[in-house]
């Protein structure tokens, strides 16, 4: 019993950690992966915000710095039932062309994006939330990986940053963990999961 007991406990840390990165490496794709477009494609940055205040101007700062062509990047603004100045400071971006759609309630992340999404025409989808910061090549980068066209969803890697030192070291463990995981399943062709705060599709 006890045996099995240590099993169950280090088979999802270490044997099957282990075993899939053991077949990725068999089936990894040969060749560079794309990290770029060749042509830049429609794209939409969807963000959902409830009381954002405090981060939501840097992310609309943020996502105008972004190094994609202004015309094929469209970026809209969920404000879900925000309760503080969230839709007050997008609104102040209108003029840049960033979108704003206002809950009077809130609803959460998943009914707003179920909502939205079909309605998008882009070519490609980025969801992303308000207080992730994105690289100014971040959009181009995702967008790349597109150009395999057997890529459906392509998840970003996005790293704590002021968390509480006491967290730091578990916290960047785990995330180690799960990096190296969605590594071998893109390997594999079968990510199972992506980074909420940071994924395309």
């Amino acid at each position: 019993a006890l045996i099995v007991a240590v099993l169950v406990f280090l088979y999802p840390y270490l044997i099957y950690p282990g075993l899939l990165c053991l077949v990725a490496k068999r089936m990894a794709p040969k060749g560079a992966v794309p990290t770029a477009p060749r042509e830049d494609p429609p794209v939409a940055m969807l963000i959902c915000a409830l009381n954002e205040e405090k981060v939501i101007g840097q992310k609309m700062e943020n996502c105008l710095a972004f190094e994609y062509p202004r015309d094929k990047l469209r970026i809209i603004v969920v404000s879900d039932g925000s309760t503080d100045c969230t839709a007050d400071i997008v609104r102040q971006y209108a003029a840049s062309g960033i979108e704003l759609v206002e809950r009077k309630n809130r609803r959460g992340k998943v009914v707003n994006l179920n909502e939205v999404v079909p309605g998008l025409r882009e070519e490609i989808v980025i969801l992303s939330d308000a207080n992730v910061i994105y690289r100014p090549d971040a959009v181009r980068r995702l967008v790349g990986r597109f150009e395999d066209p057997t890529v459906g969803c392509v998840s970003g890697k996005v790293i704590l940053t002021d968390s509480a030192p006491a967290l730091n070291a578990s916290t960047g463990s785990y995330y180690s963990l799960e990096w190296r995981l969605q590594e071998a399943y893109s390997s594999i062709y079968s990510m199972v999961g992506a980074d909420g705060a940071m994924y395309a599709l």
